[in-house]
C-alpha cells in the first residue's frame, strides 16, 4: 500500500489524501480550508484526465461526525487548527478508512480473468485499423492465431475471406490434436505456447470450436475521443448530479464512439444506445418527428438513471455495466444461478445462450476504452478536439418548419439540425413543422429578432420574455451557458 498527500500544504488551500491498495483501487480525501463545510470520504472516485484538459471529479459522503454537523463555534475552532493537527486528521482518517468496510470498494477492479481481454480491446481500440481484424480465440482473446488484412473487401467478398482464414485455423488446431507434441512443427509449436501463456494447454482440444474474427476499431475510437469532448462536459456533470463514478462518461466510447447517429442491428440509438423499451421507461420521448435517444443531454440524463438503479440492485460497478448491456434482469438471474456478485465468477460460470461474447466483454471494453481515454495522447496522435458545446434555448409558441424557423432565427437548417439531434432528420428532408412547445437550441451568438439592426445588448436572461413573432415562448434558463452548465 501507498499513500500520496498532495496539495498546497502551504495556506491549506486544499488537501488530497491518496491511498492506493495493491488492486489498484483509488480512495480519495479530500479536505478544504477555504471552501468544505465538512470532512467527507469519496469512494472509488479517481483523479483522471480527459482530452487536453486535467479533470478532478468526486462526489462526497457526508458522515454524521462531519465538521458541518457540529456548531459554529466547533467549526471556527476545527478550521482553525494549526497544519500539523489537521494532517493528523487526515492520517487517522486514512486509518479509519480502511478500517471500516463501509468505505472501502473495489469498484472498477479488474477480475484475473479478464486481465487479458482488457489487453486485447486496447490492441483492437488503438492498434488494428477498420481494414484489419484478428483472428483469435473466443474465450481467451490473446489467442490470436492471424492478423488478417481486409482491404477494400466487402460484402460477399469480405465475408468470404473472413470465413476463409477462420476454416483454415480451425482445421490447423485440428490437425495439432491429431499429433503428439513431439511432431508439431514450429508454427503448431507457437500456438501450443499461446495457450500456455493465456490459458492451458488442455484449452487447445476444443480450440477449434471457439474460432472467431474481430474487425479493428482505431479510426473509430480515435474520431470518438474527438467528439467526446464537445459533450463531455456535461456528461461529467450529469454523473455527478447522479453520484455515479465519473470514469463511466467513457461508455459511449464502447457503446458509440460518440456518434449522436449511431444505430444498432437491432435498433439501439444514440450514444448511450438506448432500446425504445427502455428509453420508455426513464421518460425520453420518441414519435415521427422526435426522438431523444439521440440528444446527448437527454439521452445522458436516462443513463444516469439507469447506471444507478443497476447499481443500486446490484451494488457492484462491474455488474451495473455489465448490467447495461445485458440486461438487469438477466444479470440478476446470473447472480442467483452462480451466487456470485463477482462478475468473473459469473463469466465463468454462468451458462445462458444469451450471454455471449458481446455481454461477456462489456466490462473489458469499458475498462479498456476508459484507460485509453485517460491518456488519450499516449495511444493517438494528432488528435483535433471538437469544442465544447454551448448554446442558447429558445421555446416554439408556434409549429415552424425548419426552413422558416431557420430564416426567422438567421442561422442555417444545418446548424439547426446539429444542436438539436432529437429531431429527425426526415423533418428537415421533408420540412415538416417543428411541434409547438419545443425546447430548440441555437447558438450562442444569434441574437434576438427584435434586436436585429439594433447596437448588441447584454445577454437575454432567463426571465426575459421575448417578442419574436410566432417564434420563441420564452428564453430557458441554459441561455448563454455551455451544456455543462458553465457561463460562456
Amino acid at each position: 500500500m501507498t499513500n500520496c498527500l498532495n496539495g498546497k500544504i502551504r495556506g491549506l488551500d486544499s488537501i488530497n489524501l491518496t491511498i492506493t491498495t495493491g488492486i489498484s483501487q483509488i480512495y480519495v480525501i479530500f479536505f478544504s480550508i477555504k471552501s468544505v463545510k465538512a470532512l467527507t470520504f469519496a469512494k472509488g472516485y479517481e483523479i483522471m484526465s480527459y482530452g487536453k484538459t486535467p479533470m478532478i471529479r468526486a462526489i462526497f459522503r457526508k458522515k454524521e461526525n462531519s465538521i458541518e454537523h457540529r456548531s459554529s463555534r466547533e467549526q471556527r475552532k476545527i478550521m482553525n487548527k494549526p497544519n500539523k493537527t489537521i494532517l493528523k486528521s487526515l492520517f487517522f482518517a486514512a486509518i479509519l478508512f480502511f478500517v471500516n468496510p463501509l468505505w472501502s470498494s473495489d469498484d472498477f477492479s479488474i477480475p484475473k480473468n479478464l486481465e487479458d481481454n482488457v489487453m486485447f480491446w486496447k490492441k483492437i481500440y488503438t492498434e488494428v485499423s477498420l481494414k484489419e481484424g484478428f483472428i483469435h480465440d473466443r474465450d481467451y482473446p490473446m489467442i490470436i492465431y492471424r492478423w488478417i488484412s481486409i482491404g477494400n473487401r466487402s460484402g460477399k467478398q469480405r465475408r468470404s475471406y473472413i470465413k476463409e482464414n477462420i476454416r483454415q485455423v480451425e482445421l490447423l488446431l485440428e490437425g495439432i490434436n491429431r499429433k503428439s507434441s513431439a511432431q508439431w512443427n514450429d508454427q503448431e509449436r507457437g500456438i501450443a505456447d499461446l495457450f500456455k501463456q493465456y490459458a492451458s494447454i488442455e484449452e487447445i482440444q476444443t480450440a477449434a470450436d471457439r474460432v472467431r474474427f474481430q474487425l479493428g476499431q482505431k479510426e473509430r475510437f480515435k474520431e470518438g475521443l474527438e467528439r467526446a469532448e464537445a459533450y463531455m462536459p456535461h456528461i461529467i456533470s450529469t454523473l455527478e448530479k447522479y453520484g455515479i463514478p465519473v470514469r463511466i462518461a467513457y461508455l459511449p466510447h464502447v457503446e458509440s464512439s460518440f456518434n449522436l447517429n449511431a444505430c444498432s442491428r437491432v435498433g439501439a440509438t444514440g450514444i448511450w444506445q438506448f432500446m425504445r423499451s427502455t428509453a420508455r421507461i426513464f421518460k425520453l420521448k420518441m414519435d415521427k418527428k422526435i426522438d431523444e435517444r439521440r440528444d446527448p443531454i437527454k439521452s445522458t440524463i436516462a443513463a444516469a438513471r439507469l447506471l444507478q438503479k443497476n447499481f443500486q440492485n446490484f451494488q457492484s460497478w462491474p455488474l451495473a455495466i455489465t448490467a447495461y448491456n445485458h440486461g438487469p434482469q438477466s444479470i440478476k438471474r446470473a447472480v442467483e444461478e452462480t451466487g456470485s456478485h463477482d462478475l468473473g465468477i459469473i463469466i465463468d460460470q454462468y451458462k445462458n445462450r444469451r450471454f455471449k461474447f458481446a455481454s461477456k466483454n462489456f466490462y473489458g471494453c469499458f475498462l479498456a476504452a476508459s484507460e485509453i481515454a485517460a491518456e488519450p495522447e499516449k495511444y493517438f496522435a494528432d488528435l483535433n478536439y471538437h469544442p465544447p458545446l454551448k448554446f442558447n434555448q429558445i421555446q416554439l409558441k408556434k409549429s415552424l418548419s425548419p426552413a422558416q424557423l431557420s430564416r426567422q432565427l438567421g442561422i442555417s437548417q444545418d446548424t439547426l439540425m446539429r444542436l438539436n439531434p432529437s429531431i429527425r432528420p426526415v423533418v428537415f428532408k421533408r420540412q415538416l413543422a417543428i411541434p409547438a412547445g419545443l425546447t430548440i437550441r441555437i447558438p450562442v451568438t444569434t441574437q434576438s429578432l427584435a434586436n436585429k439592426g439594433k447596437p448588441p445588448q447584454r445577454p437575454i436572461s432567463s426571465s426575459t420574455e421575448q417578442k419574436e413573432e410566432n417564434v420563441i415562448h420564452r428564453v430557458s434558463s441554459t441561455q448563454g451557458k455551455s451544456i455543462s452548465g458553465n457561463q460562456k
